[in-house]
Formats: C-alpha cells, sequence, structure tokens
C-alpha cells in the first residue's frame, strides 16, 4: 500500500457510513411522516359528519412536499453511487425508492377503502369486500418492513 492509500481509504469508508447515516434519516423521515399522514387520516375519519376534509388535506399536502423532498435526496445519493461506479449500491437505493412509491400509493389506496368502509356497510356477500382496508394496511406493513430490510442490507454493503 503506498503511503496516503490508507488515508484515502478511510476518508472513502468515512463517506460511505456517513451516506448510510444520512439514508437511514430519510427513512426515519418517512417513517415520521407516514405517522403524521396517519394520525391526521384517523381525526379525519372520527371528526363526524362535518369531516375535517380541509386539515387532513393540508396534512396530506405537507407530506407529499417532504416525501418529494426525501426522494430527491436519495436520489442524489443514488447518483452519487452511479458516479462512484457503486451499481449495487445504486440499485438498491433505487429498490428502495420503489418500495416506497409503492407503499405511498398504496397508502392511499388504503385511506380510500378505509373511508368507503366507515361510509357504507360491508356486502357480505362479497368477501373481497370486507377486508380490503385490512388487506391493504398489510401490505404496507410489509412494504415498510421490506424497505428496513433493504436498508440493513446496504449498511451490511457499505
Amino acid at each position: 500500500m503506498a503511503p496516503g492509500d490508507e488515508l484515502e481509504e478511510d476518508a472513502a469508508t468515512t463517506a460511505l457510513a456517513e451516506t448510510l447515516g444520512h439514508i437511514e434519516q430519510i427513512q426515519h423521515a418517512r417513517l415520521q411522516t407516514y405517522d403524521a399522514l396517519d394520525s391526521a387520516f384517523a381525526q379525519y375519519l372520527v371528526s363526524g359528519p362535518e369531516k375535517d376534509f380541509a386539515g387532513f388535506r393540508q396534512a396530506v399536502h405537507e407530506s407529499t412536499q417532504l416525501f418529494q423532498k426525501l426522494s430527491a435526496q436519495l436520489t442524489l445519493i443514488r447518483d452519487r453511487f452511479v458516479t462512484q461506479g457503486r451499481s449495487e449500491l445504486a440499485d438498491m437505493v433505487a429498490e428502495l425508492q420503489a418500495l416506497e412509491k409503492d407503499k405511498l400509493s398504496t397508502t392511499a389506496d388504503y385511506q380510500l377503502a378505509a373511508q368507503e368502509a366507515l361510509e357504507r356497510p360491508a356486502d357480505v356477500d362479497d368477501p373481497m369486500d370486507v377486508g380490503e382496508a385490512d388487506t391493504l394496511k398489510r401490505r404496507i406493513a410489509q412494504l415498510t418492513q421490506q424497505a428496513s430490510d433493504l436498508v440493513r442490507s446496504l449498511k451490511y454493503e457499505l
């Protein structure tokens, strides 16, 4: 090993550790945003016949803006990995983004299904109707776990 190579290797390792920390912060912020969105949705559902749609719409708007910001940060990280020739890490970040996109779409579907389930009685003759919201809620939990597992895998790759 040439003089200075060890310092370059240490700097690269430190940069990768910082990047992983940033990815973990992004995922933590996403989880907090989902929690806030879930709380706003629950409040909307229990707000009675008047339904506080304006408050829920504001929460959705704020969540959307934050999700876009966080997604843009991960895109920059993915692009940096591509530039550094770390395509396996870039692919993992792209997969994380795809999971989060699916989770957000599934969350919207869940919210619609949960609201519909409250507004109309379940169709006992249609077994698909009874548990759609529950099925979507389980899917959200699965996607959350897959994202967490992927971040853990990234940690071991770095």
